[in-house]
């Protein structure tokens, strides 16, 4: 588990977590993003964490009426393609 707590000039601290889980034998992260005393900056992620490939992200966002879905990918030039990659360009800015 990774968690972070972001102090932000005139807004609320942010904080953050990435929970490591396993679906259907598949390796995967589950986010938490919210401001500590602002419930519409809630944001719910469930990520792919694969070693190889691009990277899913899906978001939920309960408090955003206009989008509260989102869906991105990120893709990599390194070796297997993967942004997650610890020698990908797209990690250490190459």
């Amino acid at each position: 588990m990774k968690a972070s707590l972001k102090f932000r000039e005139d807004r609320q601290p942010l904080l953050r977590a990435k929970v490591p889980v396993s679906i259907l034998g598949l390796p995967f992260l589950s986010g938490l993003a919210a401001a500590l005393d602002d419930v519409r900056h809630l944001r719910l992620d469930l990520s792919t964490a694969f070693a190889s490939g691009p990277s899913l992200r899906l978001s939920y966002r309960p408090n955003d009426p206009a989008a509260p879905f989102s869906l991105v990918l990120k893709t990599g030039l390194g070796p297997l393609g993967s942004p997650a990659w610890h020698g990908s360009p797209l990690l250490h800015g190459r």
